[in-house]
């Protein structure tokens, strides 16, 4: 914060939301699309009101493990 910034507001509040994931496939890879809503209450009557949320991303890397199998040096010990 500036001094000498005369807009300068602080707010309390909280805002609890909810977001929706969804993977739509695009060639080889999967990236999540999503979406939300947001309602955020705040101690100043015009920051207080719903927020919706849309977005991309990509994880960028899937592997399953099938199976696995502990070394014989590890069960000895």
């Amino acid at each position: 914060m500036a001094k000498n910034d005369l807009d300068w507001v602080q707010l309390k509040g909280w805002s609890p939301g909810l977001v929706v994931n969804y993977p739509v496939k695009l060639g080889k890879t999967n990236p999540m699309y999503y979406f939300g809503l947001r309602y955020l209450k705040f101690s100043l009557k015009e920051a207080t009101g719903l927020m919706v949320e849309f977005g991309v991303s990509y994880r960028m890397a899937i592997k399953g493990v099938n199976k696995y199998k502990l070394k014989d040096e590890f069960l000895s010990k």
